[in-house]
C-alpha cells in the first residue's frame, strides 16, 4: 500500500500539471493569482534584500564571480520596500528555506 502511494502520488501530480499547463482549469485546478504586489525588488522584505546584497558581496569578494548584474544589486541596494511584501521564500534557492535546510 505505501509503495503505492509513493509511486501515485508524484505520477498524478504530474499528469495533473501537465494538463493544466496545456489547457489550464481543465482538471478542476484554476490559479488566478492576484496579490497586489509591486515589483520584485519592492516586494522583497528588508531581511532578504540584506540576505541577497551581503551572499553577492561575500561571492564576489571571496570567490571574484558575480552571480547577479550589477543592476540587480544596485535596484536591490536602492529600492524601497512596500507595503506588501513576498511572504516566505523569495526566490528558488531551496536552502533559502531554512525548515528544507535543516531537514536535509
Amino acid at each position: 500500500m505505501t509503495v503505492a502511494l509513493i509511486v501515485l502520488l508524484p505520477l498524478i501530480f504530474m499528469i495533473t500539471s501537465f494538463v493544466n499547463a496545456i489547457s489550464p482549469g481543465m482538471c478542476g485546478v484554476s490559479l488566478k493569482v492576484d496579490e497586489d504586489l509591486s515589483n520584485y525588488f519592492e516586494a522583497l522584505e528588508e531581511p532578504d534584500k540584506k540576505h541577497m546584497i551581503m551572499e553577492e558581496e561575500n561571492v564576489r569578494k571571496s570567490y571574484r564571480i558575480k552571480m547577479l548584474h550589477e543592476e540587480t544589486l544596485n535596484r536591490l541596494k536602492t529600492t524601497g520596500v512596500a507595503k506588501r511584501t513576498i511572504q516566505g521564500v523569495h526566490c528558488y534557492d531551496i536552502l533559502a528555506n531554512p525548515d528544507y535546510s535543516a531537514a536535509f
